[in-house]
């Protein structure tokens, strides 16, 4: 029985799902490899037949069509569905991908599939998200699968390494910087295993956001006198531009890998056809600001979980990206200690996973939480079933968009537009009941009158506006062609942030009902881009079945799934949800300690317009933006979600769903901060927005000050001209 209970035991298999990379480790410690390397690439393509392509297939894929091309899955993990190639996937099919690679690859090693799966995922992570990694897990036929905190993989790899001693009561701190996340971790070693004691993130800081400070370095260089070529090479316009930009992305990828063994890298610009030096100094310089905050959210982290620099025991680097030399310079500054980095740090996770003793298999059915993070007390991990905790107080904002391969100064992001596909998926939207009742701002043709020029055609002019995801949508005229069956209609599409859209695209769907029967649209072309402040022009066209002699009772939806929507009749008679956006705070200036709040303003909203997404059906977000400027005695202070809370009518205090994470510096201003809460939509009742300053080393507060709300009951908007 031993040997058998033994070979079962030699049979597993542990993966490490990453942003940029996915990390699959046999027992005892083999990495698997692909496509000759121990990094699978995370990115997925879809080909034109359909069929999901991974690793360095996906790659080259994506060079040849970016359309078809998703690098990054793990960010998408808080979308439903993503578009590929004019086709929406569900996002747990595209996590899925991957994990079916490491499968079939694994089984070629063992002859057969491996008794049971080890799956990482960061600590912070909510049930939501888990669950819907386990979801993908079962649809790649991973089977039983025990879900376990990276950095409580990570802790057992540290164990395990020579003279590392690890009795009960060690502390240690997992820095773990990866392709597009962050997270700090600190665990204290018990009799059974590891407790995980306080742990943060940041969803808006990786390898890919230092690659983007490498091409502002080249940018501040190059482009003044190559304006043209090289928006020709940042913003490409056909598919061999596009595969310039491609390659450019990995040159620069493998120049700051480069960077972190020599002093200097050479990097070719192409188009602009120039070759140009990049010093380490001049990097470091460039992604200080993107590493400073890391470090204070350290620091905060070991504040929270009452553990001082000086009683740590180590402090252990993991993740690809932190091997920056700046990193380790950092901590070593901030804290009085040396890191320890090990050769590899991008397989620490995946080996040590397989260390973890006895963990329990996990289920995909999890039930829904409340996004975002909420103050607690630290969880206990016991090995044999590591268990999530919930984030201490300050803990990242849910999934913020970052800007990606943009240029940093000011006038140069002006001419990089993102593109945001407008897409509609084939998703089934159940048609609401209308009430009764005129729409006094719909100026029609009677009921959709007839169109004399066109036999069997109808027209409505709609003129009605709504709001769905940051964008605004002005709905303009209807024409139905009997001959065809298809009712166009013309619409404008307004972005109304401030800051570049990025990171991902974003989808408006688009749906029109009649009779409770949903049809949904189609655009025309394969993208539209709408960058910040900007508008496009549009037609959506829809395919209905039913010969149409009027347009009266039909209603336009936007939204998918559980999303909060848009609803706007096309003629009079229905009631208009606009979800237009609503004042609940004027501008207010105030100081709270050594903080000055300057232009806090609020709004009740659809959408979070700091996660860049719909909220859901039934609930609201209260965003609050504004100035804030430190003027204390430290050298600079954290902004975050412990800054910022918010009482609700019950009572109940709340921190942000997104939450700010900033570093202000002594005597300076970060302008444009943003704190956004989800709520259940509030019924109007006494919100009370709570501001503090917070001491830097204790967390209490030095000072706090109240702000009233006034909230009104979210009810259909009725204004329909705009």
């Amino acid at each position: 029985m031993a040997d058998a209970a033994r070979a079962q035991w030699d049979r597993r298999l542990a993966v490490d799902f990453g942003t940029t990379h996915t990390v699959a480790v046999l027992a005892p410690t083999t990495a698997l490899l692909f496509d000759a390397s121990p990094l699978l690439s995370s990115a997925v393509a879809i080909e034109t037949d359909g069929r999901l392509l991974t690793g360095q297939d996906a790659v080259r894929t994506g060079q040849l069509d970016p359309g078809r091309y998703e690098p990054n899955p793990k960010l998408r993990i808080d979308d439903e569905r993503v578009l590929l190639g004019g086709t929406s996937i569900p996002v747990e099919e595209l996590i899925a991908a991957p994990l079916r690679r490491v499968l079939t690859e694994a089984s070629r090693r063992l002859g057969g599939p491996p008794s049971s799966t080890v799956l990482t995922c960061p600590a912070a992570w909510g049930a939501s998200r888990r669950g819907v990694l386990l979801r993908a897990a079962e649809i790649a036929g991973l089977g039983a699968v025990s879900l376990v905190p990276e950095p409580v993989a990570a802790a057992w790899y540290h164990a395990s390494l020579p003279a590392r001693p690890a009795m009960p009561g060690y502390t240690l701190a997992v820095y773990d910087l990866g392709g597009g996340t962050f997270d700090c971790t600190v665990l204290r070693r018990t009799p059974g295993g590891w407790d995980i004691v306080g742990t943060a993130g940041r969803d808006d800081v990786g390898g890919i956001d230092l690659d983007g400070a490498l091409l502002d370095i080249l940018a501040a260089g190059v482009v003044a006198p190559n304006l043209r070529q090289w928006r020709r090479l940042v913003s490409p316009t056909d598919p061999a531009g596009q595969r310039t930009l491609q390659r450019f992305r990995a040159d620069l990828r493998a120049a700051k890998e480069q960077l972190s063994r020599a002093p200097s890298v050479r990097i070719h610009v192409p188009l602009l056809e120039i070759d140009t030096h990049v010093t380490r100094e001049e990097f470091d310089a460039a992604v200080q600001p993107l590493l400073g905050p890391t470090i204070e959210l350290t620091a905060r982290v070991l504040q929270g979980a009452a553990v001082p620099p000086e009683r740590l025991d180590a402090l252990f680097l993991v993740g690809g990206s932190s091997r920056v030399p700046l990193v380790a310079t950092l901590l070593h500054r901030r804290f009085g200690r040396a890191p320890l980095l090990v050769d590899e740090p991008e397989l620490v996770v995946g080996q040590g996973a397989l260390l973890v003793p006895d963990a329990e298999p996990a289920t995909s059915t999890v039930a829904a939480e409340r996004s975002g993070p909420a103050p607690s007390e630290p969880a206990s991990t016991p090995a044999a079933a590591p268990q999530m905790p919930p984030p201490i107080t300050p803990a990242a904002p849910v999934r913020p968009r970052r800007r990606r391969w943009v240029p940093a100064a000011g006038w140069l992001v002006a001419l990089v537009m993102v593109a945001v596909v407008l897409v509609v998926w084939q998703a089934g939207i159940q048609g609401r009941g209308l009430r009764g009742g005129d729409d006094p701002g719909s100026g029609t043709l009677g009921a959709g009158s007839a169109d004399a020029a066109r036999p069997g055609g109808v027209r409505a002019e709609i003129h009605k506006v709504a709001w769905y995801n940051g964008f605004r949508v002005t709905f303009g005229k209807a024409a139905y062609d009997a001959t065809a069956k298809t009712l166009t209609i013309d619409l404008k599409v307004k972005n109304l942030l401030t800051k570049d859209r990025s990171l991902s695209t974003v989808e408006v769907p688009i749906s029109v009902v009649f009779a409770g029967q949903a049809t949904p649209g189609k655009f025309p072309g394969a993208t539209r881009a709408v960058g910040a402040g900007s508008e496009i022009e549009a037609d959506v066209a829809f395919d209905v079945a039913e010969r149409m002699t009027n347009l009266t009772g039909g209603v336009l939806s936007l939204g998918s799934d559980d999303k909060l929507r848009a609803q706007v009749p096309i003629v009079a008679g229905g009631q208009l949800i606009s979800l237009e956006p609503v004042q609940v705070l004027a501008a207010t200036s105030i100081t709270v300690a050594a903080l000055r709040f300057d232009g806090l303003t609020c709004e009740l909203r659809g959408d979070d317009p700091k996660a860049i997404r719909q909220v859901p059906a039934g609930s609201r977000a209260i965003a609050c933006t504004f100035d804030v400027t430190y003027r204390g005695t430290e050298v600079d202070i954290g902004i975050f979600a412990g800054n910022v809370r918010l009482a609700m009518p019950d009572g109940d205090l709340r921190a942000p769903d997104s939450a700010p994470s900033e570093v202000v510096d002594k005597d300076k201003q970060n302008r444009n901060v943003q704190a956004v809460w989800v709520v259940p939509a509030p019924a109007g009742g006494p919100y009370t927005l709570r501001l503090l300053d917070l001491d830097r080393y204790s967390g209490q507060p030095r000072g706090s000050a109240d702000i009233k709300l006034t909230v009104p009951s979210a009810t259909p908007s009725s204004s329909t001209s705009k």
